[in-house]
């Protein structure tokens, strides 16, 4: 077993553009999908918050639901993949996973954005289980 695969995954704290809003509350807030999307589609916090909070009317659903967020990603050009799994078919951790594009990640009861081997969030989430991924076809390279 090789213990050292994925410990180059890093982690850099970001809040997504939150801290240049009027949106001034510290701490934990549950805006990992706002965060995630902004960071991905490199649009505003603020104007990601308005559009999934458009798309929720639109739904009925609320706009960190994944339901909501999907639609967000797919008009932006990602793409939902499968869950990514090691060898034996097993679930990966974010730190085992040796993707180097970029990519928004579901993970238990959260999103974040991946690029470049580095995890870019409010809080350190490299231990959590990979469930699936979002990749953007708009992203040159991209295979």
């Amino acid at each position: 077993m090789n213990l050292n695969k994925g410990v180059n995954m890093k982690f850099k704290f970001h809040d997504g553009g939150r801290s240049n809003t009027p949106f001034k509350k510290k701490g934990n807030l549950g805006d990992c999908v706002i965060r995630a999307c902004a960071l991905a589609t490199k649009i505003s916090y603020q104007k990601v918050w308005e559009d999934l909070c458009d798309i929720a009317k639109f739904t009925g659903r609320f706009p960190n639901e994944h339901e909501t967020y999907e639609i967000f990603l797919a008009e932006h050009g990602w793409i939902k993949q499968r869950t990514p799994r090691d060898k034996n078919k097993r679930m990966i951790s974010i730190m085992g996973w040796e993707f180097k594009k970029a990519a928004v990640v579901t993970c238990s009861s959260h999103l974040v954005f991946i690029e470049n081997k580095t995890v870019y969030d409010t809080w350190d989430c490299r231990t959590r289980k990979i469930y699936n991924y979002y990749v953007s076809h708009n992203i040159p390279g991209l295979e």
